[in-house]
């Protein structure tokens, strides 16, 4: 039987209520704004879950656990091309193709929240 110090729990930004996600002038996201809960359908709903269970876990049975909630994150695993990467990645690919006096085109007003899905030309 394997017996278990501690645990990581790598979650994410999606299980913050959906409104606080939405408005590019709302403060930074906190550890309490995931309550009331709203978060992402899907994704969020179940990263929330985990970390509730996480929690019981360390209340009823002592286990050391901690849980981290990751915004937009990329490494070497994560998709760099083929339509599906995240903006950081895509971003660093178009940079690094870049050939003197080459210009990159972004879309979007700069005005960035976890829950964009309007994405406007401004070039």
């Amino acid at each position: 039987m394997c017996r278990v110090a501690r645990f990581l729990f790598f979650s994410s930004a999606c299980v913050h209520a959906q409104d606080k996600q939405r408005d590019t002038d709302s403060a930074p996201l906190r550890e309490v704004d995931a309550y009331p809960a709203d978060p992402e359908k899907g994704y969020g709903w179940e990263k929330l879950w985990a970390e509730q269970l996480y929690q019981y876990y360390r209340e009823d049975y002592g286990l050391d656990t901690r849980i981290v909630r990751f915004h937009n994150v990329y490494g070497p695993l994560g998709t760099y091309e083929g339509g599906k990467e995240k903006a950081p990645a895509a971003i660093s690919r178009k940079v690094a193709l870049l050939e003197d006096g080459d210009e990159i085109e972004i879309w979007d007003d700069g005005q960035q929240t976890p829950l964009v899905h309007v994405r406007r030309r401004l070039c």
